[in-house]
């Protein structure tokens, strides 16, 4: 009981520090780990560091490495901008438009703070022009971003399916969860927006005016077709296992597909295609999530030990 109340208590702390001094909640979680997991458990070293999750860590590392391709050469921005204009003469649908923008870009990869800086200039812009409530583009964007990413490839999805398959679901199951999470937090934001899209038509809001995006370049054109190729490979075997449940042959194949290891493929030919610079590609890497990920998974591990 002492052992369960320490670890809960050096969870708060490493939160209440994180916050206070603004450094990574996952490095005082990793310290706090090793406290408790070496002078109060006498556990080696090499166990504890054992607990770090690096199959979390290699799927969250091998898709953002991938998908920074698009943000690094301006896939993503270009994609948004097109889906956009698409729907500019449509000023009541704006916030859902918005959403459902700011939901694929997320879906495709791109992380929440990703979506927040190309889509917000633009939906600010948008809402000023027309008269609607920056507030519903605000929320529009933060919905979409939030709900695109637990998309079952996107960062947040591939977390949970981690996170549950850790636990001991079956990897079945675990692609069925985050597919409800991501339903979920796709549909319950749509009910929310519809007041806002009622409000909309009532107030009899004008046509904006969006220029028209530069077509994609080659570049561009490959990565959303590797892009939604990587996507096509890593879901078909899940959704045809679960159709086909006793297929011999799609079980196989099923368990042989990986998310990362795809990943990272597609990491290969895309540099070999040169379509961005592979500095800028790494450097985009989101370190500090999974930093903070996977030292609290290493102390959420600890307290796993202790029962």
């Amino acid at each position: 009981m002492i052992m369960v109340f320490l670890i809960i208590s050096s969870i708060i702390v490493a939160i209440i520090l994180g916050y206070i001094t603004r450094h990574n909640v996952g490095i005082f979680a990793m310290i706090f780990a090793y406290i408790i997991g070496a002078f109060f458990m006498d556990l080696a070293p090499k166990k504890i560091i054992a607990f770090w999750p690096i199959s979390i860590f290699f799927v969250i590392f091998a898709v953002s490495l991938f998908y920074n391709f698009a943000t690094v050469n301006g896939t993503l921005e270009k994609l948004a901008g097109h889906l956009m204009y698409r729907f500019a003469n449509h000023p009541y649908l704006l916030p859902f438009v918005i959403f459902v923008v700011s939901a694929i870009i997320a879906a495709l990869g791109a992380g929440f703070y990703t979506v927040l800086a190309f889509m917000a200039p633009l939906t600010f812009l948008l809402c000023d022009k027309i008269g609607l409530s920056k507030i519903a583009g605000a929320m529009a964007i933060n919905y979409g971003a939030l709900g695109g990413a637990n998309f079952m490839t996107s960062q947040s999805g591939i977390i949970f399916r981690g996170l549950m398959q850790n636990s001991g679901i079956e990897a079945n199951e675990a692609f069925i969860n985050s597919s409800i999470i991501f339903a979920f937090t796709i549909i319950l934001p749509i009910v929310v927006l519809s007041f806002f899209v009622f409000n909309a038509f009532k107030n009899n809001i004008k046509i904006s005016v969006i220029s028209k995006p530069d077509s994609f370049d080659y570049k561009q054109k490959t990565t959303l077709i590797l892009m939604f190729m990587m996507i096509v490979v890593v879901l078909i075997f899940p959704v045809l296992n679960i159709i086909f449940p006793h297929n011999e042959t799609i079980g196989y194949f099923n368990k042989k597909i990986d998310i990362a290891m795809i990943a990272m493929i597609f990491v290969a030919i895309a540099l070999f295609l040169k379509l961005a610079d592979e500095k800028q590609v790494v450097a985009l890497i989101p370190w500090g999530t999974l930093i903070m990920i996977c030292g609290v998974g290493m102390l959420i591990s600890i307290a796993v030990e202790a029962g």
